[in-house]
This record gives structure tokens, C-alpha cells and sequence, in this order.
């Protein structure tokens, strides 16, 4: 008998067909994902994974990004399931092999795009992109990690949004200082952010355009840390 029970993460694919969630039975805090299939109410067998931490949906509904732990329970994997295909060879996205970062994975606000994102505390941030609707093109980096350098980042009608508190221009980097920038989806390379010249202050304030909103308080956005 099931005596404890608690779901860490739950997200339903853009088709509406399936739900996939962590759960953790134990008390251990260590999740096993579990998919179950929406239009008959069965949970998919041999699909049940360890140690599952972040889950993001392709926008076929099909195709699944989770990120896995180590053994100090560490977010440092990103793997790829496919449903109908041999969901035993789940495959490797992204691996992180330093030991102070951890990894996370998420949506921006229109489900066009999963961000990859490998956070430490103490130093920098590093983000990839992956296209919701052709997520076989693979990892985009957005910008090479850089000590004390933060981003987070949406994306709106073919714009990814930045904002960071490295500045564009010659200005010194102060810590607690937010800028925002732009690039086309297209181009990310940093030569190409467009600086708005608009000094926002910390990460904890919000930016609407209107359906973009990014508020950070605990090293994540509305949109993504990088």
C-alpha cells in the first residue's frame, strides 16, 4: 500500500493527449516520470524513468525533454523520449559535466521553443535553445558562459527577448543592474542584440509586451535564466 504521495511536476502535451508527471513515493525527493495516455486513461508502460526533475513538450505532443539526476540528485541531463517509437533508447540531448551547475529545462510563454539552461549560484549562466516544432535541429547556444553574467530570456513573434545584466555597450558590468535587449530568433550571436538602452533594475522586475512577462525571483523567469 501507497502511503505517501507526492507529484513533483506535471505537464500536458500541447495535443491534449497525454500527461506526463514526476512522482515520488517514497519521501526520498527522488521523482520517476510516468506518462499516462489522456484518451483512455492508461499509464504507459516501460516508460517510467528515475530520477526525473524538468519536463518539456515538442509541440507535436509527441516528443518528450526531461532532465535527469546523479547521484548527489544534481540536475545535469537532458534526454529525449519519442511515443510511439522504442521509448527504451531514450536519447541524450545535453550533458553537464561540471558539478556546481545545475540543469533545467522549460517553455517560453508560446510553447515555441524549450530553453536548456545550466544555472550556478555562485557563478555563470548558460542557455540553449531547442525549436518546439522541429526539435530535431537540435541545440542553439544563446551565449557563452561568462562569470557573474545572468540572462533570461522569452520569445515573442520572432523575437527572443534578453534580459540581463551584462550591458551592450562599454559600460562596466554592476551587479544589480538589468538591461534589456532583442535579437531575431534567426541571429543570437551577442553582436547582433539589440540594446534598448532601457536600464531596468534588478531581476526581480517584470517586463509585459503585453503577452511577454518575465519576473524572476528565485533564478527563474516567465521566461528563462540562462
Amino acid at each position: 500500500m501507497i502511503c505517501y504521495v507526492h507529484v513533483g511536476t506535471c505537464r500536458v502535451s500541447p495535443n491534449h493527449n497525454f500527461l506526463a508527471y514526476t512522482l515520488d513515493i517514497t519521501g526520498s525527493e527522488r521523482f520517476m516520470l510516468q506518462i499516462k495516455d489522456l484518451r483512455c486513461g492508461r499509464i504507459l508502460p516501460d516508460l517510467r524513468v528515475d530520477g526525473v526533475v524538468s519536463l518539456a513538450w515538442a509541440r507535436d505532443g509527441f516528443t518528450l525533454f526531461y532532465t535527469t539526476t546523479d547521484e548527489n540528485q544534481r540536475p545535469y541531463r537532458v534526454l529525449c523520449l519519442k511515443l510511439g517509437s522504442d521509448a527504451v533508447n531514450n536519447v541524450p540531448i545535453f550533458t553537464e559535466s561540471d558539478p556546481s551547475f545545475c540543469v533545467d529545462i522549460t517553455s517560453t510563454k508560446d510553447g515555441k521553443f524549450i530553453t536548456v539552461n545550466s544555472n550556478s549560484r555562485s557563478s555563470s549562466q548558460e542557455v540553449f535553445v531547442i525549436n518546439a516544432t522541429n526539435p530535431e535541429e537540435g541545440l542553439r547556444r544563446m551565449n557563452k558562459r561568462i562569470p557573474g553574467v545572468r540572462y533570461f530570456l522569452e520569445h515573442h513573434y520572432g523575437f527572443f527577448y534578453i534580459l540581463t545584466n551584462a550591458p551592450l555597450t562599454e559600460k562596466e558590468l554592476c551587479v544589480g543592474d538589468y538591461y534589456l535587449a532583442r535579437c531575431q530568433v534567426d541571429d543570437v550571436q551577442l553582436a547582433n542584440w539589440q540594446d534598448s538602452g532601457e536600464l531596468v533594475g534588478d531581476e526581480h522586475v517584470g517586463y509585459d509586451d503585453p503577452q511577454i512577462q518575465c519576473c524572476n525571483s528565485n533564478g527563474g523567469v516567465g521566461g528563462t535564466a540562462l
